[in-house]
């Protein structure tokens, strides 16, 4: 009787729990089915920003209820405040700023509002006009006789960098220079890398990748290819460069 009466005890604390956890979910349905989703107010950048301002971007909300959780990305990258930028969030209103903007900064910036009903996000792309930044800085490269050299070389700003490669002349940075052609065994690659098939030892040299915007001053920067092979353990032109050093 005592073991039947403490079944009966346990039987009706599961029910009471399991009608408790409904009940709980049920409500928890029609409330979120009652929310009005969020939905961000549009918002744009300038055109063209300039190099040293500061730019905010206001995310606001047109329409959803409370409560309202906003998060910050560029280029499909989380953001969070640092010393480049700082977030300020207050209830339904979202600013991201950005101090001396450069064209590090150049990217898609999408703000994103989170309710129990709904996400939603929005995003406008952001354009600054300057000195153009090394993404990949060329740098010098050793290579055998009959292998491959690839120097890559690109650059940020905007309008986008033209990447340029030439052929410094004369044995030394100072001399002459030659424009490379965009095909053949020489070559630069749709991304702005410098390219050379089966490499020669005659390939050994200085090269040059330029970058500019046509708008600001332009970037430059020589490297040193060093070709082995079977009689040329050391470029005659790294050589060069150490003799001169010590002068």
């Amino acid at each position: 009787m005592i073991l039947l009466s403490w079944k009966c005890s346990l039987c009706q604390m599961l029910i009471r729990r399991t009608l408790h956890i409904v009940l709980i979910t049920h409500f928890n349905v029609l409330v979120t089915y009652g929310l009005v989703p969020v939905k961000i107010q549009p918002f744009s950048l300038p055109q063209i920003i300039e190099e040293g301002k500061t730019i905010q971007i206001t995310c606001g909300i047109e329409e959803g209820d409370d409560p309202i959780e906003f998060s910050w990305f560029k280029n499909g990258k989380v953001l969070q405040s640092k010393e480049q930028w700082t977030i300020h969030t207050i209830g339904r209103l979202s600013v991201f700023i950005i101090n001396n903007v450069n064209t590090k900064h150049i990217g898609n910036y999408t703000c994103i509002a989170t309710n129990p009903a709904g996400t939603d996000s929005f995003s406008s792309e952001l354009k600054v006009r300057g000195s153009p930044r090394w993404i990949h800085e060329p740098q010098d490269i050793t290579v055998g006789i009959g292998g491959r050299a690839f120097i890559r070389c690109s650059a940020s700003g905007y309008p986008k960098p033209e990447i340029r490669w030439k052929r410094i002349l004369g044995g030394g940075v100072d001399g002459g220079f030659v424009t490379l052609p965009e095909t053949g065994r020489v070559k630069m690659d749709k991304d702005g890398a410098l390219v050379i098939d089966s490499v020669l030892s005659e390939d050994a040299g200085y090269y040059s990748c330029e970058a500019s915007t046509g708008v600001a001053a332009d970037i430059n920067k020589s490297v040193l290819l060093t070709v082995r092979g079977e009689n040329t353990s050391f470029s005659f032109f790294l050589l060069q460069r150490i003799v001169r050093t010590f002068m």
